[in-house]
């Protein structure tokens, strides 16, 4: 029984451009109570891990309770394929090589790298000064805490509940610092750690009170090893992986090496693809009971009307295109597309918004949803004026692609031995993406054309290579408004401000 059954589950379902949607538009739910205009919205945000775009079909409660009932993003992008460096990009607005991670490990990544560089400003130090109560539940930083103390709370957050270790991607037999105290979990049913976060955060929630609340959610699913709450084991029996047309790619000569010298996946290795497949989509199931919780507990507070609900991913997720078996990290669409649904005020039911969207722009949005002006420090910006249908005078049509050497890998077909990834930077647009690895190699795809990135036209004297060039340079050097300058259309001369 879901661990949530008590308060219902609403199935409501569609997603512009998903095959199991019904229609999208769907009329909002009733919130209760209606707080005064002046208060503060609620934000809570749901950050997903490893979860592709592509899985979200098979989410139609999640799509419904989130995107039908407010705005469905159908271009939202990371810019670097990886947790740490991600995470860190969502909590600060910054792209990695401002936030000084660019790994998992090593000098430049983990949770180390971010103590060290940016963990005094984030968005929760921020709503923390505007008012807010924070609270963080799950995944942090990937090597947290490291060899701080294991009681360590990051600045901005009143309220800690974050996994330590690696025990939680298990869902079971974890560790978390609970505001400063190891509490260990075990293997009962209830200790399913997906859950465990929803009942936390919830409880959160209700005990905000006057005050505006920011919940930051972060469980650990659909992440290897993938696994599912027992309640959901045994879905998709037989199910396969999606074999799109850069599935086991027929030719990769013009790829970059050492991706290009791959063979053939073998079938040994389609059915271990197959099989994870299996495992992430059961184990993303209990995603939707911890949205619906939720959801619930703000409408019994009589605050649905009045909090924004985010939900995304750290980043996308292969499995099988371009040969490559399983994994993230790549330069591919696969790796940097993933969902992005929110509701809140403002927002009409049923809206798609179709312009680029970037990671960097999630803690500037938080910024403005709870009335701030600016979020100093930020590349990114607040895509909240798009979401509820505002004048946006000037909109990106490019971002930063960028990939670290120092500890950039991919598992091979069995999963345990792991070759080298070159790096890269590169920039993507709506039509066109093009990338500079560090070795003198380089990609170009024609988007609109080939949109599954088949056709490398980077040994061709091609006409776009100088503009996109340059756009990269511009990019990979940026900070803060000179960000936003690089990633603008060429002829746009000002900047919005956050929207409010």
């Amino acid at each position: 029984m879901p661990p949530f059954a008590s308060t219902g589950v609403i199935l409501l379902v569609g997603l512009a451009g998903c095959v199991h949607g019904a229609a999208a538009g769907a009329p909002p739910e009733s919130a209760g109570v209606v707080p005064s205009a002046t208060d503060k919205p609620d934000i809570v945000f749901i950050l997903g891990d490893d979860l592709d775009l592509a899985s979200m079909v098979e989410l139609p409660r999640l799509r419904g309770l989130i995107g039908d009932q407010g705005a469905t993003f159908t271009n939202d992008f990371v810019s670097l394929s990886l947790c740490c460096p991600s995470r860190c990009t969502t909590l600060t607005g910054q792209y990695g090589h401002n936030t000084g991670v660019l790994a998992n490990t090593g000098t430049n990544g983990g949770f180390a790298a971010f103590h060290r560089t940016a963990e005094a400003h984030t968005i929760a130090t921020e709503l923390r000064a505007a008012g807010y109560v924070t609270g963080l539940f799950g995944k942090y930083l990937n090597g947290y805490p490291d060899s701080k103390d294991a009681r360590w709370i990051p600045p901005g957050w009143t309220t800690w509940f974050a996994v330590t270790g690696n025990g939680g991607y298990s869902g079971f037999n974890y560790t978390v610092n609970e505001d400063g105290r190891a509490v260990r979990r075990g293997q009962r049913e209830e200790d399913y750690l997906v859950d465990v976060l929803g009942d936390r955060a919830g409880r959160f929630l209700e005990g905000a009170g006057a005050s505006p609340a920011f919940a930051w959610v972060a469980p650990m699913v659909p992440h290897t090893p993938a696994t599912p709450a027992p309640r959901y084991a045994g879905r998709y029996k037989g199910v396969r992986a999606p074999q799109t047309p850069n599935f086991n790619e027929a030719e990769i000569s013009d790829k970059p090496s050492p991706l290009s010298g791959r063979g053939l996946l073998s079938a040994k290795a389609i059915a271990g693809i197959d099989n994870l497949y299996r495992k992430r989509l059961t184990s993303a199931l209990a995603l939707e009971d911890l949205a619906q919780h939720l959801v619930d507990v703000q409408r019994a507070r009589g605050r649905l009307d009045q909090t924004y609900l985010v939900f995304t991913s750290d980043n996308g997720f292969h499995l099988g295109e371009h040969r490559m078996a399983r994994g993230k990290e790549t330069e591919y669409d696969e790796d940097l597309r993933v969902p992005l649904l929110v509701r809140g005020p403002g927002i009409t039911p049923g809206t798609t918004v179709t312009q680029l969207a970037v990671n960097t722009d999630l803690a500037p949005t938080f910024a403005a949803m709870a009335g701030l002006s600016s979020l100093p420090g930020a590349d990114g910006r607040s895509w909240l004026g798009l979401a509820t249908g505002q004048p946006v005078p000037v909109w990106r049509d490019a971002f930063l692609i960028e990939r670290a050497g120092q500890d950039a890998q991919e598992p091979e077909d069995d999963g345990r031995v792991k070759r080298r990834l070159p790096a890269f930077s590169g920039v993507r647009t709506a039509a066109w993406k093009y990338v500079e690895f560090d070795d003198g190699q380089r990609e170009l795809y024609d988007l609109v054309a080939d949109p599954y990135e088949l056709n490398n036209l980077g040994g061709t004297a091609h006409a776009m290579f100088p503009e996109l060039s340059r756009r990269v340079a511009e990019l990979a050097r940026c900070s803060g408004d000179s960000c936003r300058s690089a990633e603008n259309p060429v002829l746009a001369t000002s900047e919005p401000p956050l929207q409010p």
